[in-house]
């Protein structure tokens, strides 16, 4: 047992070299590779200081954005204290610092947090992605149909 080497060692090296290869190789690499997949939310905006060198914009948004007619810009998501941090903050901890089980947790969820503001609670996701598609019809404006 212990000391770090052996074959238990061995074999997680290899399983964790196999994952980031696999990572490697089916993940974007670049925000370039996740806004041409629309695998995250981007604000597009022209790029009209782009120095002209004869070509015409086109080629869809991958060409736009390839050939630097268009800057991709992640639209980032931050929140004073995350969903996912919830748990560190949990009240009902005993006094040991572990969680007592015969303590139920609060019940907060979106719409207890728009009752106590007396307003909706507007679902990120969707804001997002209609921010991302004002800025591609901007873009589509400028440069005509992204196909």
């Amino acid at each position: 047992m212990g000391g770090g080497g052996g074959p238990d060692a061995a074999g997680r090296a290899l399983e964790q070299r196999a994952g980031a290869a696999e990572w490697a190789r089916e993940f974007p690499g670049t925000e370039r590779e996740l806004a041409v997949g629309r695998l995250g939310f981007f604000t597009y905006r022209p790029v009209p200081e782009r120095a002209r060198d004869g070509r015409l914009p086109g080629g869809g948004l991958a060409g736009l954005l390839e050939d630097g007619w268009v800057r991709a810009e992640p639209i980032v998501y931050e929140d004073f204290l995350p969903r996912s941090a919830a748990g560190i903050f949990q009240s009902n901890l005993s006094g040991e610092g572990r969680k007592d089980g015969s303590r139920a947790a609060a019940g907060y969820d979106g719409a207890w947090l728009s009752g106590a503001m007396g307003r909706e609670v507007l679902d990120p996701f969707a804001l997002y992605e209609a921010q991302q598609d004002r800025s591609l019809r901007e873009v589509a404006g400028t440069f005509g149909p992204l196909v």
